[in-house]
């Protein structure tokens, strides 16, 4: 019984590290999208 919970406990962990590693692309993935709508919205700005 011990052994899962370790088990569980370190793949949450692993879960958490992976999901932090992913926000920059993320974060650039957003950008990119806000500056497709502008562009499409505001085409004398892009």
């Amino acid at each position: 019984m011990r052994n899962i919970s370790y088990k569980l406990f370190l793949i949450f962990l692993a879960g958490i590290i992976f999901a932090q590693n992913q926000s920059p692309y993320l974060d650039i993935a957003n950008e990119l999208l806000v500056r497709k709508k502008l562009a499409k919205k505001l085409p004398d700005i892009f």
